[in-house]
């Protein structure tokens, strides 16, 4: 028999971990050198049509 869960349990968040592995090495990665080159760069990679409906982050490392 199951026991009822307590509030604690109710509130409890779990936790996800997501690992991104880069299959590229930095030195092969594009090069950003001044502010221009880095819109045009991430406006290249960017879904226009989802710009305005949802929230995207791109991260490099």
């Amino acid at each position: 028999m199951e026991s009822a869960m307590t509030t604690q349990e109710l509130y409890t968040i779990h936790e996800i971990e997501l690992i991104y592995k880069n299959p590229f090495k930095p030195s092969e990665r594009p090069k950003v050198q001044e502010a221009g080159s880095a819109v045009k760069l991430l406006i290249s990679m960017w879904d226009m049509s989802k710009i305005e409906l949802q929230e995207e982050v791109k991260i490099n490392s």
